[in-house]
């Protein structure tokens, strides 16, 4: 920012800046580093919506930026206005600069939190067209020669697109300029792919002040596993995979993921297979935000249990293994636990085969 108040832009050559600003610092771009960096920062925007993506240049001209989809979080918040502002206070906090904004879109998102001036901002719902018209046209995503080029015919602001008629500029300007219009207006999808699986349920924990004991994490867990498995029990499932996600203060984020061999909603035994990993995780600095999500989950109902308890059946005695076969593949591995299995084989000693148990 101080930079560019000083006059210094984009292909500005190295010794007209140096004449500009004596003294200047200058530093060689480092697109595979910051291309790391943004995906890092991505990773612990996971602290406010499962929904993340690095964007791809890194290391462009308006800086990176990352999208998020707060669809259905913004009331973990107080609202949509108050998640942009905590969400930019804490990057802040990490030592970036932010401009955060809300709309319909993510081109019409792009735009305004790039050229509309304000730190963070809300676009009303439909109002994207109106938020867009008098910002310029370079908020479109456009080359700088096409930027240049619609200048140079008077078409400065996105308004001044709406009543041209497209076959020209797209004849001019190819169909880039139209497809980041419609875009941006929500008449063309813009698909963009997330980090990370949105995660089939989520609980999330955000303590009244940072945490860095692991008695604290211990107890942060116990109340994730408690909300979760009372949502598994509404919903008559069971979780297959979890992960644990602790982001720290420092923009770093420690998981711990467990399996099971069989759908569970029992928090203690759940708890159980989290308590080796947990150890393992390097709390560093304090932790701000706790998430549980469930990766994978299947149908778990009532058992049928047997009427005469002369001997187990055969579905209450897998059930009886179950949860020491996930502990010994959580402290193993899965492939160091396993069962025999039946093959097809007219040769009698290959008729088993070891399996995952």
């Amino acid at each position: 920012m101080r930079a560019q108040a000083a006059g210094i832009v984009p292909n500005l050559p190295l010794a007209d800046a140096r004449a500009m600003v004596p003294g200047l610092e200058v530093r060689a771009v480092e697109p595979v580093a910051d291309s790391r960096a943004l995906t890092a920062l991505a990773e612990w925007c996971g602290g406010f919506t499962p929904w993340t993506a690095p964007e791809a240049n890194a290391s462009g001209a308006e800086g990176g930026g990352v999208w998020l989809d707060v669809t259905g979080c913004s009331h973990l918040f107080g609202g949509e206005e108050a998640l942009l502002k905590t969400l930019v206070t804490r990057i802040e906090a990490l030592g970036f600069s932010a401009r955060a904004a809300i709309a319909d879109t993510p081109g019409a998102a792009w735009a305004v939190a790039r050229f509309g001036g304000d730190p963070v901002r809300v676009v009303s719902v439909g109002g994207a067209a109106a938020a867009l018209a008098d910002l310029p046209v370079a908020a479109l995503r456009l080359s700088v020669a096409v930027a240049e080029g619609l200048g140079s015919l008077g078409l400065r602001r996105i308004g001044d697109l709406a009543g041209v008629p497209r076959a020209p500029l797209a004849a001019r300007f190819g169909e880039g300029l139209a497809k980041r219009l419609d875009q941006a207006l929500g008449d063309r999808g813009e698909p963009i792919s997330p980090l990370l699986p949105p995660p089939v349920r989520r609980e999330r924990l955000e303590p009244a002040e940072p945490v860095g004991r692991l008695d604290d994490v211990r107890g942060g867990l116990e109340v994730l596993l408690s909300r979760l498995c009372r949502r598994l029990e509404r919903d008559r499932a069971g979780v297959r995979r979890l992960d644990l996600a602790l982001f720290r203060t420092d923009g770093s984020v420690g998981r711990a993921r467990i399996g099971t061999s069989r759908p569970v909603r029992n928090a203690e035994h759940l708890a159980h297979l989290f308590a080796g990993r947990l150890e393992d995780i390097d709390l560093g600095e304090r932790i701000e935000v706790m998430t549980l999500s469930a990766e994978a989950i299947e149908p778990l109902g009532p058992a049928q249990l047997a009427l005469r308890k002369i001997r187990q059946s055969a579905a209450e005695e897998e059930a009886a293994l179950a949860p020491l076969v996930d502990r010994l593949a959580n402290r193993l591995g899965d492939d160091a636990v396993t069962r025999l299995g039946v093959r097809e084989s007219h040769v009698p000693e290959r008729a088993a085969q070891a399996v995952s148990a």
